[in-house]
């Protein structure tokens, strides 16, 4: 192997963990007790700018160590990484509602099914928003309703590469001295982040659903995090700003849980907490300090919670919401806690025997692909690339 292609080790972030936990936690609790966690939903913000911050620099590093970017492997990578767990869940899916849903709810389930399985369930959970038939527009919720954020990453995912090899290759073809791509890439993602924000603010005022679901008012959260790939020095900050900044960021996403009571407004400008708040975790980093919270996001149950998030994610939805329907009668708070903890039970199960499986053992067949290589000076100028920040590709949206 070249060692132009050589990988880097990957390097567990444990705030990342932590963030991914916390997101998590905040799902599963807006989705049993939306009256105690009115802003729990919020977890799914957090897990975009995790993704955007672990996507970017996963390519910006592969640019600055091949010179450009192998489809094939980012896809292939990310197709063993995401769809068998999401294919089994919705397998389990179709095959609860055959058992125990009402045949006249068949059709709506399984067409929502079918939208999660090509990753547009956000597209067609707006669609039946906005729909002028009333009876689309109160639909209740299916088992795969948490996909959306799902397919709001998968989206993601189809632009995110070649926007950034375009830039490469625009930079190279103007042969600029004194900036590199990454300069030109802060610009193209400041823009996207600031027009989508607007976008966001300006549909959530006329349209709630429209804010929340429509990708491109969602954009912004994952351009941040892209944003965040490529601030340089933020390892260098000061230990004082590494632990306000630390502080500061959980207690912005914690208040977003407990305090955002204005739901016919979120996203919109809310969504600044939640957004910001997982930048100055990530910033933060893991300072050792007494006075850091990163002593508790080290905390093994909570690295192991967090590493396991996206099977979590999964599963507990469409284990609380069926149940109902396998019983005959509404769950008590009791069987509630009883289905969370099963849910987070196959969550493991499922990362451990299937998840796991598929990722490593295909790390050992991955081949180079189809790569689109540029000239070397496209990229001479970009500087050291940064030390690897985590395991590339954990989605988050494990929660929405």
């Amino acid at each position: 192997m070249r060692g132009a292609d050589a990988k880097p080790v990957t390097r567990i972030r444990p705030e990342i963990q932590a963030l991914r936990a916390l997101a998590v936690v905040g799902t599963i609790t807006f989705h049993t007790w939306p009256g105690y966690i009115p802003g729990g939903d919020a977890g799914v913000d957090v897990f975009f700018v995790v993704s955007g911050f672990l996507i970017t620099g996963m390519l910006v590093r592969e640019v600055d160590r091949t010179g450009g970017i192998s489809f094939r492997r980012f896809y292939g990578r990310r197709i063993r990484r995401l769809l068998p767990a999401a294919y089994v869940v919705i397998a389990f899916s179709a095959v609860m509602t055959l058992t125990f849903v009402p045949r006249i709810q068949w059709g709506y389930f399984f067409h929502e099914m079918l939208a999660a399985a090509l990753g547009v369930e956000n597209w067609s959970e707006l669609a039946n928003s906005q729909s002028t038939d009333a009876v689309l527009r109160h639909l209740p919720p299916t088992p795969v309703l948490h996909y959306w954020s799902l397919g709001v990453e998968e989206q993601f995912y189809l632009v995110w590469p070649a926007l950034i090899l375009l830039i490469v290759w625009l930079v190279r073809r103007s042969r600029r001295r004194g900036s590199g791509f990454r300069t030109q890439l802060r610009w193209v993602f400041g823009v996207v982040a600031v027009a989508s924000f607007i976008d966001c603010v300006l549909a959530t005022s006329a349209n709630v659903n429209l804010g929340y679901f429509a990708t491109n008012a969602r954009a912004w959260e994952l351009a941040v995090g892209g944003l965040l790939a490529l601030t340089p020095g933020l390892g260098r900050l000061p230990m004082r700003a590494r632990i306000l900044f630390g502080w500061a960021g959980l207690l912005a996403i914690l208040g977003t849980y407990f305090f955002t009571w204005d739901q016919q407004h979120f996203p919109g400008w809310y969504a600044l907490f939640p957004v910001l708040g997982a930048v100055a975790v990530i910033a933060a980093g893991t300072p050792q300090s007494a006075w850091s919270p990163s002593y508790l996001a080290q905390w093994a149950p909570i690295q192991a919670f967090g590493d396991a998030s996206y099977s979590i994610y999964l599963w507990h939805w469409p284990i609380i919401f069926l149940f109902p329907f396998v019983s005959g009668s509404p769950t008590p708070w009791w069987g509630v806690l009883l289905l969370i903890a099963l849910g987070i039970g196959v969550g493991f199960v499922s990362k451990r025997w299937i998840e796991d499986p598929l990722r490593s053992g295909a790390r050992s067949r991955e081949g180079t692909g189809v790569r689109l290589h540029l000239h070397p000076t496209a990229h001479a100028d970009a500087g050291k690339a940064t030390a690897e920040q985590g395991s590339p590709g954990n989605p988050t949206s494990a929660a929405g």
